[in-house]
Formats: structure tokens, C-alpha cells, sequence
């Protein structure tokens, strides 16, 4: 059984309990209202139907209680799921669904727990996060712990300290660092945070740290931002040793080198997502433009995992978007990548694929005299923020539309061996272009260009269709709604009627889905949502902060569903109903309509989302590019 939860929620939730058998009641969540109240959710699982349901939650604690953190593990040993609440620094023992107060822990506010056997005894002890001084807390074996003052000078036995006594420590977690068997701790501070690594013997190192020349059972991370909010333990890149991931105003990734030695990797905002089997191997894989770092391609296993990446690009790039296509006629794959501003790492281009899923990436690109596997295109001080290859001329080649911000979009016409010479400009030259799909709107068998535009500084032109009149010429033009926030445009047949719809995502707009007429037409004016024209549909809320979208039949019922992605609120999947109509409103996770998914936590800041079966079973996968996480497969299951 696969179980998704959402831990951005009030509080703070952690899934403690989970059974795969057929008929099963387990603990799913643990969660702090802020309010005093604390709660479990419990879920039950039908062998006929695999859908979670969820009955009454089953309260613990006194009702007036802070809590911060909640952990779960068998306390006492008797085979069931304690929990241990930071907070009101208290342990609650599991008595078959109901918790009753086993024991006050020492400490009051403790604003991180964690648990685990730290001195090898087979019982779970507890390391303890202060304002003041951190402790580990050693269980008696029965679920009890010292809950008196502790002196850190002259310790109880069953109480060890760690650290100076000054951290103003915010989260803690437990995991085998260092590979020796024995369960470190690392602590996550609103100044410097650290990793104390034990002795064998549960014994930690007190005193201040001096990182520019640490203790050997210390190693420092994460110094002096104050944005830390919590920290999390995994073997991210698959190497057997447990990493770091920390997460506050920003996210970061620390990979362990088996030593408790960390390269950091930061959250460079991913500007783009593009799906696609690049490697020839059958399986869809995955590129990731960065805005302000460095390229990169994964490759799927075909499990769904991207265990091997590779770089291509320059090294250091301003990647407003990238897309896939066989712009030199080879059979492969290629990679078109737009960027964005006037210096260097900004230069658009086309990177050809070698047929294994190699690309250049050698470094700043010289385009007088480029790599014979790299097409330069545009003027190298572009701010693209949408490339497209599409055949507009009918000839068989790939060209280009490329969507730029304050500037003349441009189509380039392909020769056929992937080099663009021929430049068609469109648009008004003032345009804010965010975004760029294409489709025949008007039947007449050609592509025409749909360009999403929103309202920079000075002045605004609003989104418009450019239709095609087969020669790479875009002489007629179609407006669709009265919007001034566009963010990304997706074309499709939502309705099901045999033409192609426009689903327009918008920053703090209303979403909408434009119906198409049949020749390429849309509703222009404003949409009521409450009394909304026949042929304009909203999607989501007025408060929507949406920066991509995707049509997809992702619950495989034959009509086009829609991925959605917003920045610093929840992503979602909303279903069709066959007639282009989707869920409107605020999603609420925790009680969705029949018609919404909610994906992933809220409070990503996502700026793209694609579709594709990553782990080919069948049904579309959802790939999120955000800037922080982002996140490499939601699978639909």
C-alpha cells in the first residue's frame, strides 16, 4: 500500500503507522492544531476498493496543550505505536487506538522530538530540541524518562546533554551518519545547526563548537540564515548513506560523503520541465532547466526513478524554458533551451542529442564558432521565457516559436538539418510572453501559435492566438478573455466537441477554459464565474496563484483532466467532467471534492508541470519543477 500525506497541514504531521494488510486500521497522521488540540486520523483500507477512508479522529492530550512536534514509536515495548509530543513535553502510550498520558519528559517548549535506540539497549529513547540546551532522554524500558531539572555539569544517568546550552534549536532528527552503527543526532538551529555523532555509548559532545576547526564528533551545516525550519534524514542519492534535507525560506540538500562530510546542493528555481525518452532506452526521462545554475537531464530507470543525471548547457544558465524535439531529423531527441537576459549563460539554443542521451555541455557558448553538436538561435540578450518546435511551414522540419518578455516574438524556420536562419517576427513587439502553446484552432490543418501574456511594469498586451496561414505568417489574431496575469496556456479538447480549447492559468486571476467555436474563435470579454458565457469555463479560485498547466487524462476515463501548478500554494489535479467543466474554489485537502487531487505539499513554488507514464504503468505521471524541491514524479496511483 502507498500512502501519500500531506504534512503542511496545521502543525506539523508524520505518517507513524501504516499496515499493507487487506483489511487494515492503522495511525496515518499525527497532527498540532495550534489551538491546543491534538489529533490522530485514522484510515481504513478495503482489499476491494485500495481507497483510504478516514473515520473520527481520536484525541489525545489535555486540550490546552502547545504542541509543536509529534514522533511515534514503541515506547514501552509492548508491540503498538506510542507517541511523544514536543511541546508539553509528554508520552502518550498506546492502549489499542486510545492514548493515555504515560510520563512528563523533563523540559518545557521543547520545540523538537525524535526517537530512536541511541544507547543500544532495544528500548527508544528520546533526543529532545530546546531554546536552551538539547538533551537525549534514555527510556527506562517501560516508556518513563527523567522529567526532573537537569543540571548538564553533573547529568542523571539516564539524561545526556548535547551542545552548548544556547542553541535555539527548532527541529531534530535521528539516523546513523556515519555508518557506525550507532544513532547520531542532528539539530537544526535558527543560527548555526549541527550533527553530533555518537560515541557508541550515547554520549554527545557538549560545550560550544568552533566550525572552522569542529570537534571530530561534530560537523556543522546550515550557518547563521535564521530560515531554517526543519530537518529530515534520507538516503538521497542512493549511496547508502543518510543525507540531510532542510527545509525554511529555502530548501537545501546536504549530501553525505560517508564521513558526515556534506556538499551542499541549493534550490536553484527550476525554469523549466521537459519529458521525454532522451537516451533511446524506452522509458521517459526528464530535463530540468535552472534559472541561475546548471542544466540537467535525469534519467528513468523505468521504475518511475532517475537514479543517473547528466549536465547540458552551459554551466551556469538563466533557463526560462526547455522542450524537446527532433529538430535535426535524426530520430533522437534534442533539446531547445530559452533563456533569459543579456549576459553571459543567456544565449538561446538548440543541443543536439548524440542518439544515447549525451549532450554538449562544454561550457559558455561561443556561438561565431560553436560546438558542431549546439544550434545558436536569437540574439544572445533575448529574455525568452517559451520555445516551442512546431512545423509551420508544412515543409517536415521543426521550427521554432519562441516566446519573448518585452520583445518581438519570434517564429525561426528550420533548413532541415536543425540550424534556424530565417526569422518571422509576430506580435506586437511589447508583449510580456510567459507562455506559448500550439495547435490547429482553426481546422485548416496547419499549427497556429497561442501566446500567453501578462502585464509587465509599463504598459500590457493581452493574450492572443496568432493563426497560421501555413507560410510560417500569423496575419489574423484571436483574444480570449480580458486577462492581465497569464502564466502559462494549454491546449486541448476539453468538451470533447473535435477542436481545441485554450486553458489559461493565471496569477491571482481567475483561471478559465476557453471553448473554441470551431474556427479558432473565444469568448473575449471578462468572465463571471458566477454566470459564466457558455463557452468559458472557470477552474479554481480567484486567489489561484498559477504558474503552469497541463492537459492530461489522468484518471483514465477518456476526457482531458488538468494538472495545475501554483506558486506558494497547493498544486492540483482537477477532473473533467466530459464537458469541460472543472472543479471552482479553494481546494481543501482534507475534505477534496470528488472532482480534485490535491499534489504534493502546500506551499511549493512551482513553476512547471509536465505529464507522462514515468513508470509505465499504464497512466500519466505528474512531474513538478519548483523553486526548491523540485520533485521528480508524483505517481498517480
Amino acid at each position: 500500500m502507498r500512502t501519500r500525506f500531506d504534512c503542511s497541514r496545521a502543525g506539523s504531521a508524520h505518517i507513524v503507522g501504516a499496515s499493507s494488510r487487506a483489511r487494515s486500521i492503522g495511525i496515518l497522521s499525527a497532527m498540532t492544531t495550534g489551538l491546543g488540540l491534538s489529533l490522530l486520523l485514522l484510515f481504513t483500507t478495503l482489499a476491494s476498493a485500495g481507497v483510504p477512508t478516514f473515520g473520527e479522529p481520536v484525541l489525545f492530550g489535555s486540550g490546552s496543550d502547545y504542541t509543536r512536534r509529534v514522533a511515534a514509536g514503541d515506547m514501552d515495548g509492548d508491540g503498538d505505536l506510542d507517541l511523544v509530543a514536543a511541546g508539553n513535553n509528554k508520552v502518550y502510550l498506546n492502549d489499542g487506538g486510545n492514548f493515555n498520558m504515560r510520563s512528563v519528559y523533563s523540559g518545557n517548549g521543547s520545540r523538537g522530538v525524535a526517537v530512536g535506540d541511541l544507547n543500544g539497549d532495544g528500548a527508544l529513547d528520546i533526543a529532545v530540541g530546546n531554546s536552551g540546551q538539547n538533551w537525549v532522554l534514555l527510556n527506562d524500558g517501560a516508556g518513563g524518562f527523567y522529567t526532573d531539572t537537569i543540571n548538564c555539569a553533573s547529568p542523571p544517568t539516564n539524561v545526556r546533554c548535547l551542545g552548548p546550552g544556547g542553541d535555539d534549536t527548532v527541529d531534530v532528527a535521528i539516523g546513523d551518519l556515519d555508518g557506525d552503527g550507532h544513532l547520531d543526532v542532528a539539530v537544526a538551529n535558527s543560527s548555526q545547526s549541527y550533527v553530533y555523532l555518537n560515541d557508541g555509548a550515547s554520549n554527545f559532545h557538549t560545550g560550544t563548537v568552533n566550525c572552522s576547526s569542529p570537534p571530530a564528533s561534530v560537523r556543522c551545516y546550515e550557518g547563521g540564515s535564521g530560515t531554517i525550519s526543519s530537518v529530515e534524514l534520507a538516503d538521497l542519492n542512493q549511496d547508502g548513506q543518510l543525507d540531510l534535507v532542510t527545509a525554511g525560506t529555502s530548501t537545501f540538500v546536504y549530501l553525505n560523503d560517508g564521513t558526515v562530510t556534506f556538499s551542499t546542493t541549493p534550490p536553484n528555481p527550476a525554469g523549466g520541465v521537459a519529458l521525454g525518452d532522451l537516451d533511446g532506452d524506452g522509458h521517459v526521462d526528464l530535463a530540468i532547466g535552472i534559472m541561475g545554475g546548471q542544466n540537467t537531464l535525469y534519467l528513468n530507470d523505468g521504475t518511475g526513478h532517475f537514479p543517473a543525471s547528466r549536465d547540458f548547457g552551459e554551466g551556469w544558465s538563466m533557463t526560462g524554458d526547455v522542450t524537446p524535439g527532433d529538430v535535426d531529423g535524426d530520430g533522437d531527441l534534442d533539446l531547445i533551451v530559452g533563456n533569459t537576459g543579456n549576459w553571459v549563460g543567456t544565449q538561446n539554443a538548440v543541443y543536439l542529442n548524440d542518439g544515447a542521451g549525451w549532450f554538449d555541455a562544454t561550457g559558455v557558448l561561443d556561438c561565431v564558432s560553436p560546438p558542431a553538436d549546439v544550434r545558436c538561435f536569437g540574439t544572445g540578450g533575448d529574455f525568452t521565457n517559451a520555445v516551442l518546435p512546431v512545423d509551420v511551414n508544412g515543409d517536415g522540419h521543426l521550427d521554432l516559436a519562441v516566446g519573448n518578455r518585452s520583445e518581438q516574438d519570434v517564429v525561426y524556420l528550420n533548413d532541415g538539418a536543425g540550424r534556424f536562419g530565417s526569422r518571422h517576427n509576430f506580435g506586437p513587439g511589447n508583449d510580456y510572453t510567459s507562455s506559448m502553446d500550439v495547435g490547429d484552432l482553426d481546422g485548416d490543418g496547419d499549427l497556429d501559435v497561442i501566446v500567453g501574456n501578462r502585464e509587465p511594469p509599463i504598459g500590457h498586451a493581452p493574450s492572443v492566438a496568432y493563426l497560421n496561414t501555413g507560410a510560417a505568417s500569423f496575419p489574423v489574431t484571436r483574444t480570449f478573455g480580458v486577462l492581465t496575469q497569464t502564466y502559462d496556456v494549454a491546449v486541448g479538447d476539453a468538451d470533447a466537441d473535435g477542436d481545441l480549447d485554450l486553458a489559461v492559468g493565471n496569477d491571482g486571476q481567475q483561471n478559465v477554459l476557453f471553448l473554441n467555436d470551431g474556427s479558432g474563435g473565444f469568448f473575449t470579454g471578462t468572465v463571471n464565474c458566477s454566470s459564466p458565457p457558455s463557452n468559458a469555463h472557470c477552474y479554481g479560485s480567484t486567489s489561484d496563484r498559477t504558474r503552469s498547466v497541463a492537459f492530461g487524462d489522468l484518471d483514465g476515463d477518456g476526457d482531458l483532466d488538468l494538472a495545475v501548478g501554483n506558486r506558494y500554494q497547493q498544486n492540483a489535479v482537477l477532473l473533467n467532467d466530459g464537458l469541460g467543466q472543472f472543479y471552482t474554489g479553494t481546494l481543501v485537502c482534507n475534505s477534496p471534492p470528488s472532482n480534485g487531487r490535491c499534489v504534493g505539499p502546500d506551499g511549493d513554488r512551482t513553476n512547471s508541470v509536465a505529464l507522462g507514464d514515468l513508470d509505465q504503468d499504464g497512466d500519466l505521471d505528474l512531474a513538478v519543477g519548483n523553486n526548491g524541491r523540485n520533485v521528480v514524479g508524483e505517481d498517480n496511483i
